[in-house]
């Protein structure tokens, strides 16, 4: 059996550690006592959850204004197709405003890696703005 050499301190920022040499380098941390009985827990970054489902948003925005415009063309013609296009351009852009939303909450959360709710913004922030428009500004 070896014997090994075990060390123990404190680091700047009152993490308690650990050093075991038994022939190789491991180290254990673990909360301090002040931690401990204070319930603080050490920060960790979130997972991408908002930007992907805002990726997806966007996505989801571009088959429904696809959709809306291909339907007039298999079927119905003059007023009647083109109140599929209203339709499905106005929920698009109100999709878009949900990834705008959500890609925000995202950059709020500091998800890692950021670059799904940055991807998600970029594609959805003119096309939000275009619904934003249909939505409260265009002449009915």
């Amino acid at each position: 059996m070896r014997s090994g050499k075990f060390e123990l301190g404190a680091s700047a920022n009152g993490l308690a550690w650990l050093h075991c040499s038994l022939g190789g380098s491991r180290v254990m941390q673990s909360q301090s006592e002040n931690e401990e009985s204070a319930g603080v827990i050490r920060w960790r970054p979130h997972r991408p959850i908002f930007g992907w489902l805002s990726i997806g948003m966007v996505f989801g925005a571009a088959v429904v204004a696809v959709l809306s415009v291909l339907i007039p063309m298999y079927g119905s013609h003059g007023e009647d197709g083109l109140a599929f296009i209203a339709v499905g351009w106005g929920l698009g852009g109100v999709m878009c405003i949900a990834s705008v939303v959500i890609s925000l909450i995202d950059l709020a959360r500091r998800e890692t890696p950021r670059w799904p709710a940055i991807v998600g913004l970029t594609l959805s922030a003119l096309p939000a703005l275009g619904g934003v428009y249909l939505l409260c500004g265009a002449p009915w």
